[in-house]
């Protein structure tokens, strides 16, 4: 998105589409559970008193993280109004803004213990200069990253099986999902680590949203990494500011 204007109207459609999505807020509660697992493994509870999430929708990944580590104060920036509609009925404890990080004048005092950035860098223009703002706002970072650069989204795998890769699948303003770019895990871990310090990090590979027998055949004898490479999946990645 290259206008705000248009990203706004494209997160306000997008908030639509997403809360029609019955397995949705069980999708969302596995994310949290999954990065209170990286912060439990690494990090000391007590000292994650104020989280942050950027782009959290209604809040349910900031609420239940939140809860997991019984953070003090919670704030959400959100650029659907829908979605902070919807997240200041449900959780009257999270500080819902709707804005642009770093857009809010407070925020150059604000230092937070943590922020969270679930499925957020593929949809910047510039992942690493996002990142490194983020940096410098916070002690800790936990992000959730599609891996989608995997061997059957190549467009050799396409023209394989004789067709293009859609217009909609391609990676730019036009993608289905709005994400600019992909990651693989090499990469991911890479982009973090140009602001960060990566602490910890874990790969769930796409068995879990969309099971196949043949991903978990590979699953079965090569492992999750494996079965990422070829098929795709998640990254679940705790670090430091540097």
């Amino acid at each position: 998105m290259n206008d705000k204007g248009e990203t706004k109207k494209f997160y306000d459609n997008w908030a639509i589409k997403q809360l029609k999505d019955s397995d949705r807020e069980a999708t969302l509660k596995w994310k949290a559970v999954n990065m209170a697992n990286l912060i439990f493994r690494q990090l000391n509870i007590e000292k994650i008193n104020y989280i942050c999430e950027i782009g959290g929708a209604e809040g349910i990944v900031i609420n239940a993280l939140g809860n997991l580590v019984k953070a003090k104060n919670t704030r959400n920036y959100e650029l659907s109004k829908e979605f902070c509609k919807i997240g200041e009925h449900l959780y009257s404890d999270i500080e819902f803004i709707n804005a642009e990080f770093g857009n809010n004048t407070s925020e150059n005092s604000s230092i937070y213990d943590l922020i969270i950035l679930s499925d957020i860098t593929e949809h910047v223009i510039d992942d690493s200069s996002f990142l490194a703002e983020v940096g410098k706002s916070c002690k800790y970072v936990v992000l959730k990253m599609p891996i989608e650069r995997c061997l059957i989204s190549h467009d050799w795998a396409f023209q394989a099986m004789g067709r293009k890769v859609p217009l909609d699948r391609q990676f730019g303003h036009k993608h289905h999902n709005g994400h600019l770019r992909g990651y693989t895990i090499k990469s991911a871990l890479n982009k973090v680590s140009e602001s960060f310090d990566v602490l910890d990090y874990k790969v769930s590979d796409v068995t879990y949203f969309y099971p196949s027998k043949r991903a978990s055949l590979v699953r079965k004898y090569f492992g999750e990494k494996m079965t990422t490479y070829v098929f795709g999946g998640a990254l679940f990645v705790l670090a430091e500011a540097k």
